[in-house]
């Protein structure tokens, strides 16, 4: 069967001339899928095409008019995709029509098989090219906040402190020395740079375990459907694990810089700390590590400090 030459003109048979009501049916609704296909309106004219072909009686279906209904329809569903490459919902329409043609015709022609593939092998790319652009915007978001975060700690810090009151006796300084500010600001940055490292390190360790969930459901969802083969489930597998691979990959790029933020923050921590204790305050300064905290669903981090 040639594709793109099956809009050939439909002869009714005497079977079909004994039931008046199926073939007008059928041709209302080749002439609706011809009006459309010369207005150009591709996606409608496909659809009324497979409308056609359920129109027919089941031995026209598994016969020639069938055959040429169906080609006319997978045509027609190729225009439409060429102009809506990204419409899913085509695809779709078009894979249930040839899994219903193959069905009642024991198995389809080589032709239509191999379109069949190529409509399946679009719907992974178009579920895969979903799930790379949400897991970007995850990312993106998460720096932004991050630097947002950051930018604002940094605001803060350099923010001058108000000077105390002056006392009769004692006199107090009018506003702490440069070096202390210096070891606020580092003790500041280290704490920040914590916090930062632990939202990527949390944000790394909830990607993989949404990863792992997410193959397991594609895969249960799949072997639980018997309309495909074992090959096709082999296959399925394959593509599930590259996708896990892949996105088990980030988070793990995530989690293992959150954790190498996470330490120099607490390198820069304790230094400040120890440097707030030199400054001529030892009886004052007290700080404690900040430690962060993971489990199942999220994470935080724990910080104190009296100065």
């Amino acid at each position: 069967m040639a594709m793109g030459g099956l809009g050939a003109t439909l002869l009714t048979s005497p079977a079909a001339a004994a039931a008046p009501e199926e073939v007008s049916s059928f041709s209302e609704l080749t002439d609706q899928a011809k009006a459309h296909r010369a207005a150009e309106r591709y996606a409608e004219s496909a659809q009324a095409f497979a409308e056609a072909y359920e129109a027919l009686g089941e031995d026209e279906q598994r016969g020639l008019k069938g055959e040429i209904t169906i080609g006319n329809a997978v045509d027609d569903y190729r225009r439409a995709q060429l102009a809506k490459p990204d419409s899913i919902g085509l695809l779709f329409q078009e894979v249930a029509l040839l899994e219903r043609y193959g069905k009642r015709t024991d198995g389809l022609p080589e032709e239509l098989s191999r379109e069949l593939e190529r409509a399946r092998a679009r719907v992974q790319d178009l579920y895969r090219a979903e799930e790379d652009r949400k897991a970007e915007e995850r990312i993106e978001a998460e720096r932004r906040r991050t630097e947002a975060r950051l930018e604002a700690q940094r605001n803060e810090e350099s923010e001058p402190e108000p000077e105390p009151e002056p006392e009769p006796e004692p006199e107090e300084p009018e506003g702490p020395p440069p070096r202390r500010r210096a070891d606020f600001a580092i003790l500041g940055v280290g704490v920040a740079s914590v916090v930062g490292g632990t939202a990527l390190l949390a944000g790394g360790v909830w990607n993989i375990g949404k990863v792992d969930r997410r193959g397991v459901k594609l895969l249960s969802a799949h072997d639980a459907d018997d309309r495909y083969s074992e090959q096709e489930r082999v296959d399925y597998r394959a593509e599930v694990a590259a996708y896990q691979d892949r996105w088990s990959g980030i988070g793990r790029g995530l989690a293992i810089g959150g954790a190498v933020l996470v330490a120099a923050g607490i390198g820069l921590t304790t230094w400040g700390a120890i440097r707030l204790r030199r400054s001529g305050h030892p009886n004052r300064v007290r700080a404690k590590i900040p430690v962060p905290t993971l489990w199942t669903r999220g994470g935080g981090v724990s910080v104190s400090c009296w100065f």
